[in-house]
């Protein structure tokens, strides 16, 4: 079934990459800006709650929630910051960085070595 799934997509995704290429890239590009919200790394927590009592507790410090037991309390709101911002642990900001570099190498070696063929 996944095979058949992936195989219908990449099918459809070709046409539309040959029929309208700049929608068709102008709504992917959407949907990638779009997800940055939910896959975004970097959150301060600012609410829990406590799963047996059901109390809400409005942190000040995100600090305050490497404190708590995790299977005890739910994360309710969390606020995107940059990782200069970042409280809870280390934002790896470093790792982060050389991930990106390899990404774009990838991708314009990916790139070339279409165009060469």
């Amino acid at each position: 079934g996944c095979l058949v799934g992936l195989t219908g997509f990449s099918r459809v995704l070709t046409w539309l990459l040959k029929e309208y290429k700049y929608t068709t890239f102008a709504v992917l590009t959407g949907f990638m800006l779009g997800s940055l919200n939910k896959i975004w790394p970097w959150r301060n927590v600012t609410e829990v709650m406590d799963k047996e009592s059901g109390v809400v507790t409005k942190l000040f410090e995100s600090k305050d929630a490497l404190d708590l037991p995790s299977d005890s309390f739910k994360i309710l709101s969390e606020v995107n910051v940059l990782p200069v911002a970042y409280e809870m642990r280390d934002p790896l900001t470093i790792v982060t960085i050389v991930a990106v570099i390899v990404g774009f190498i990838s991708v314009f070696v990916l790139e070339r070595a279409n165009k060469s063929h």
